[in-house]
């Protein structure tokens, strides 16, 4: 008896001394949707109007760290019920299962890590394994990465592993796998330093190296090597295993400038060719889909000043054929290896961001300046321009001007400015033409005290900006789906409250997509419901860009962490 007494008292002291080393942490996130058939806003004829009626996403991840033994070690379980955020809409797709798990744990100078690793290469333009949740992605390296400290100013690192496969996840998980990837293998190393130069160290350099490997496998070249064989005689080529991507990534700092420079290279390597097709009329009826083996490029370059209320950026970008994937048998934001931001604002509000860019690695020219200027406290103007373009046609081009006033001991702020913006729709969207606009927008927030405000929002966006505005001979045809008003009021209770209703007004379909939503907030807690019709189009959010169908009906979601 005395045994066993001893052994749970020796139990109990160990249990309470990993307790007071260990902290755990976690969050939640669950989105829900229940469909409400609208015909007239084409929130019809798909599942999720005929039979399915509701659809939700969940995340639950669960942490551990213990700060004396230098480890970390986490799990999340993911879950999705007739979800639509994978499939545009059209498809229902369910999962369930584990969706990541991590262990880490520092040696000395030796870091290292396996299973579901995000991280990052310098720019991303070798490797990116990134989440975004909202658009559906979760580009995960699963497999190992250790980093090892050369000097306190000296960090190289190596990956090894597979891209995990959601779109296998969300339709397959029913097979009780364990984990989903892309068959091919990646691999790869970077090394970043950090240095100070000069007389009084007051220039500082950042250079990253970096260097990626995907290996196709038997059965991808086998199907790779039939592709070609049923193409033209004159398109054929040797198809190779191994494809490789490379950078030389480096930032100098001094004083008040900054630069920025990137030059970024891929071996020849089997991908689709995904140029536009064009009938005899110009316009673009598909997509090129023969297998080729090109060499990439990737050119960039950026110059920045800034001080006291004045700052000003300028960047250049060159892309040819610089798209890195698990295989060309993956489209859209499918197994991407790399990742290429565009090269142009990503706008917030609602209607500026309508119209968005999205790189195009197969062949672009991009450039962008911005300006911000504050004369006073409290003023503020902002100027942004971009243009891009390739071998055979403008893509897009953005002015974009906004002043933001917040005077000392006043109860209110405002933004107001305009954007124009230049959308090539058969390139980005692959129908229609061209798309101009010129959207004016304010945005005004009232405090009538500490705890009580009002934001309001007016937008109107007009197209076929040229003919209306400036008289061009362009034929009166509609853009799209023509001119938009979009207005917003959002009254909070702070800290914990929020009402929001807004209406975007379609004048050539005279239909209204509004949304009234309630939000509630305690502390790391927040909740939201709201009833909604939502236009389809495009929806960008950090440079990744998705369909999005109409929707009609309620939304709901909760986050939490702990």
């Amino acid at each position: 008896m005395r045994f066993f007494t001893a052994l749970l008292k020796s139990i109990a002291a160990c249990c309470i001394f990993i307790s007071a080393q260990a902290q755990w942490s976690g969050d939640v996130q669950i989105a829900a949707r229940f469909f409400d058939t609208d015909t007239a806003r084409n929130a019809a004829n798909t599942p999720f109007y005929d039979w399915a009626k509701t659809g939700s996403e969940t995340w639950f991840g669960l942490n551990y760290h213990n700060s004396e033994q230098h480890f970390e070690a986490g799990v999340r379980f993911d879950a999705f019920h007739n979800s639509s955020v994978f499939s545009g809409g059209m498809v229902q797709n369910n999962g369930i299962g584990i969706g990541s798990f991590y262990v880490r744990k520092k040696i000395e100078r030796l870091k290292i890590a396996a299973g579901y690793i995000y991280e990052q290469f310098g720019s991303g333009s070798t490797l990116r394994a990134f989440e975004n949740r909202g658009l559906g992605l979760d580009n995960a390296l699963v497999g190992v990465e250790a980093q090892y400290e050369l000097r306190s100013n000296i960090v190289v690192k190596a990956i090894a592993g597979k891209m995990k496969n959601m779109r296998t996840f969300v339709n397959e998980s029913d097979k009780n796998a364990f984990i989903y990837t892309y068959p091919s293998f990646v691999k790869g190393m970077s090394a970043e330093g950090y240095f100070l130069l000069g007389k009084n160290k007051d220039i500082s350099v950042t250079p990253i190296l970096s260097v990626v490997n995907r290996t196709l496998t038997p059965n991808a070249m086998t199907s790779i090597a039939d592709e070609i064989n049923n193409q033209p005689l004159a398109t054929r080529f040797v198809p190779k295993y191994n494809g490789f991507v490379y950078s030389l990534y480096n930032t100098v700092n001094y004083k008040n400038l900054s630069f920025t420079m990137e030059y970024a290279g891929k071996t020849a390597d089997v991908m689709r060719d995904g140029k536009a097709l064009y009938n005899d009329a110009g316009e673009v009826v598909g997509l090129k889909t023969d297998l080729i083996q090109p060499e990439g490029r990737l050119l960039f370059g950026s110059v920045a000043y800034s001080r006291k209320g004045f700052g000003i950026t300028f960047s250049a970008r060159d892309l040819d054929h610089f798209a890195f994937r698990t295989s060309p048998f993956e489209y859209l934001n499918d197994g991407i290896i790399n990742f290429l931001p565009p090269l142009a604002k990503q706008n917030s509000l609602r209607l500026p961001a309508r119209y968005q860019a999205n790189a195009q690695p197969l062949d672009e020219t991009a450039f962008q300046g911005d300006i911000t200027v504050s004369p006073k406290k409290g003023l503020t103007f902002t100027a942004n321009a971009s243009y891009v373009f390739n071998d055979d046609d403008k893509l897009f081009q953005e002015i974009y001007i906004d002043s933001e006033i917040k005077l000392k001991g006043k109860s209110w702020k405002m933004l107001c400015g305009f954007n124009m913006v230049d959308y090539n729709r058969q390139i980005y969207e692959q129908k229609g033409k061209w798309v101009n606009t010129l959207t004016p927008f304010v945005e005004y927030t009232y405090k009538f005290t500490k705890k009580y405000s009002l934001r309001t929002e007016l937008q109107y966006m007009l197209t076929e900006r040229d003919r209306k505005l400036f008289g061009s001979d362009d034929p009166a045809e509609k853009q799209d789906l023509g001119d938009w008003l979009y207005g917003l009021a959002e009254f909070n209770i702070a800290p914990k409250y929020s009402l929001s209703v807004s209406d975007m007004y379609n004048f050539n379909s005279k239909l209204h997509y509004y949304d009234i939503s309630a939000f509630y907030t305690q502390k790391t807690f927040r909740f939201f419901i709201g009833y909604a019709k939502q236009v389809q189009g495009i929806i960008c959010t950090g440079g990744v860009c998705r369909f999005e169908p109409a929707f009609s009906g309620v939304k709901t979601g909760l986050t939490a962490t702990f």
